[in-house]
């Protein structure tokens, strides 16, 4: 999946695990596990390599995920704020407002792309 690709759909959205989501959009594919791959660069900067799609049985049997849907979300670009700049951010959101999740590359001081994976469930 591109990550661009997520904004302005609508996912049902069953989780994250330590660098993993879990979707399934309107098109009708199904339930979806995505890898967020983080690429070192050089050791001072990191950024979002790529959207790997996971289907190896082993590798999921791994991971943690709801067995029902627990939030219906939007990718939306992110904001830029005074600190970074996030041309290559996309947030899930729900129809509250609150962002469930966050991935891409930020850019800190316009100067270190930063990888960003940002997981936050919604209190109870």
């Amino acid at each position: 999946m591109d990550l661009h690709s997520m904004i302005g759909k609508t996912f049902d959205l069953y989780g994250a695990d330590a660098g993993f989501f879990c979707i399934a959009d309107e098109s009708g594919e199904g339930i979806r596990v995505y890898e967020a791959v983080e690429d070192m660069c050089d050791g001072y900067r990191s950024s979002l390599a790529e959207l790997r799609d996971v289907t190896d049985p082993e590798e999921l049997a791994k991971l943690v995920f709801s067995r029902v849907p627990i939030a219906k979300a939007t990718g939306r670009q992110a904001e830029s704020t005074s600190t970074y700049s996030v041309d290559d951010v996309v947030e899930l959101v729900d129809a509250d407002g609150h962002v469930w999740l966050r991935v891409g590359t930020t850019n800190t001081d316009d100067y270190y792309p930063c990888y960003e994976f940002t997981w936050s469930p919604k209190a109870p």
